[in-house]
């Protein structure tokens, strides 16, 4: 990414023309849609191949392909945003320039994310200050109409807050007010004027986008003969990505990410289809998080298997959505995984039969029929339970540390199904150890998920989870295992196992 950062200083000599009707006050709506300049084209057009060839020898091709089409195609954005980025309260409070330059970036590239934004914080503290203590239920605003009446002016007041900040560096940006988010009562004895979407009218998205300019979104909903309803800015959000389908989804927190409610650590990855169910019922789980991990899991159900809700500070933004930089929290529907143990999985025939179809070497099909026959306990794991082919086996019963002996082949393939199941191994088994030859094109993935590694005579011993202590004995005895062999003599242990994988 630093060659992203050295771009900057190029990127910023591009000039963005201003919206037509821009000096109106920023609530009057926008009739006039404005013609591109050929050499505001060119510009953009230009912008846009330097940063697709950065991003083919910064990142994987995996990572470079889901943009460069959408990045070399000019009309694309009008069609389908790259990017709805949700923008927390807090943020325009705290981060107000570093959201603002990095919405800069990807205005001078052409592109326009829809930005849509809450102020939570500021309402909170407002009601307070006016001696009216705020109330939620389910992590939903209980909104009275003095609530109301506090609110709509506070979200104009930090859209125009946003609009300017933008401006003030040459960014042209387009607020939008109403006329989005069609919505009815959500439970209006419970909750009072609160709204539930039921409708996006995307045509001053569209219209903004048009006219190059960034569109700016309250959460604010109308009914239809009027009302406005206040909505959660997580929901309208949603809402927004589930109408639109942009390329990225982004929620940006200041704290950078979901923070586990006992550990105190950011969640790196959740997998709804494995851990929803888990979260919702941790006592941490509440409020405005639970509200928001309902909210991604409602959205991701009905996107594209492939599609995933990033939460990362803004300051991570750009990384994020050009990258995949894993700063914050990822959350991505993921895939289902089923284990069972070699005692419930008698099928020797379909156990060889799918090691053999996922590439599994000869020594690794033996061990693990060997163990079966000697009621030696493995486990297995599986993405289809109505095949029960495993994918992966682990073997856990010689009273030493557990050890991964198979594991799916072409990972880059594999993708999130690969993530998945070592997630689950490893949750199952928090120390775990396994081998792989060093030509093995799958060694810089699992490297990068192992918390150590030894390299000797051509095998590449890694672990997870072990301490320092271990990780030294283990390390002898993978040494002392290989030289023994290197000698004739026999081995007692399956150090020299390449885990497949």
């Amino acid at each position: 990414m630093s060659f992203l950062r050295s771009a900057l200083p190029f990127l910023g000599q591009i000039t963005v023309r201003k919206c037509l009707g821009q000096q109106q006050p920023f609530y009057t709506p926008f009739h006039q849609i404005r013609q591109y300049s050929p050499s505001i084209d060119y510009q953009i057009s230009a912008t846009r191949s330097t940063i697709a060839q950065i991003l083919n020898h910064i990142d994987s091709q995996h990572t470079a392909a889901q943009y460069l089409s959408h990045f070399t195609n000019f009309h694309s954005p009008t069609q389908q945003p790259f990017a709805v980025i949700k923008v927390g309260g807090a943020i325009l409070d705290t981060h107000l320039q570093t959201l603002a330059s990095s919405l800069a970036f990807f205005s001078r590239m052409g592109l326009y994310p829809v930005i849509v934004h809450g102020a939570g914080p500021q309402l909170n503290k407002i009601l307070e200050d006016a001696g009216v203590e705020p109330h939620f239920e389910e992590g939903i605003r209980v909104t009275d109409g003095q609530t109301l009446s506090i609110a709509r002016r506070l979200f104009l007041e930090e859209n125009l807050k946003l609009v300017q900040a933008l401006e003030e560096i040459g960014v042209a940006a387009r607020p939008i007010t109403a006329g989005v988010f069609q919505a009815e009562h959500l439970d209006q004895k419970r909750y009072g004027l609160v709204g539930r979407i039921t409708k996006v009218e995307t045509a001053p998205i569209v219209s903004a986008m048009r006219a190059s300019c960034l569109p700016i979104l309250t959460s604010m909903a109308e009914t239809k003969d009027g009302q406005v309803l206040n909505v959660n800015a997580d929901l309208a959000a949603s809402e927004l990505a589930r109408t639109l389908k942009p390329k990225k989804v982004v929620y940006l927190a200041e704290k950078g990410g979901l923070v586990h409610g006992v550990t105190g650590k950011r969640i790196e990855r959740i997998n709804l289809s494995e851990e929803f169910d888990d979260l919702m019922a941790q006592d941490w789980v509440k409020y405005g998080t639970r509200l928001k991990i309902r909210a991604v899991e409602e959205l991701l159900r009905g996107l594209p298997g492939t599609s995933s809700v990033s939460i990362v500070h803004p300051v991570d933004l750009q990384r994020e959505v050009f990258a995949a930089s894993g700063a914050g929290t990822l959350i991505e529907r993921g895939t289902r995984i089923y284990s069972t143990t070699s005692a419930e999985f008698r099928d020797e025939e379909r156990l060889v039969q799918a090691l053999a179809q996922q590439g599994a070497g000869h020594d690794e099909v033996r061990f693990c029929v060997d163990e079966m026959r000697r009621n030696r306990p493995l486990k297995m794991y599986f993405n289809d339970p109505s095949s029960l082919s495993p994918l992966a086996v682990v073997a856990f019963g010689s009273g030493g540390v557990p050890r991964l002996i198979t594991f799916p082949n072409g990972i880059m393939g594999a993708g999130v199904v690969a993530d998945d199941i070592f997630v689950r191994i490893t949750k199952d088994f928090p120390k775990l150890v396994w081998n792989v030859r060093d030509d093995d094109d799958r060694l810089e993935w699992f490297s990068a998920r192992a918390t150590g590694r030894f390299q000797h005579g051509g095998w590449v011993l890694l672990w997870h989870g072990l301490n320092q202590q271990e990780a030294r004995h283990l390390i002898l005895g993978f040494r002392d295992d290989y030289e023994a062999d290197e000698v004739g003599l026999e081995t007692s242990d399956t150090y020299r196992l390449a885990a497949q994988a």
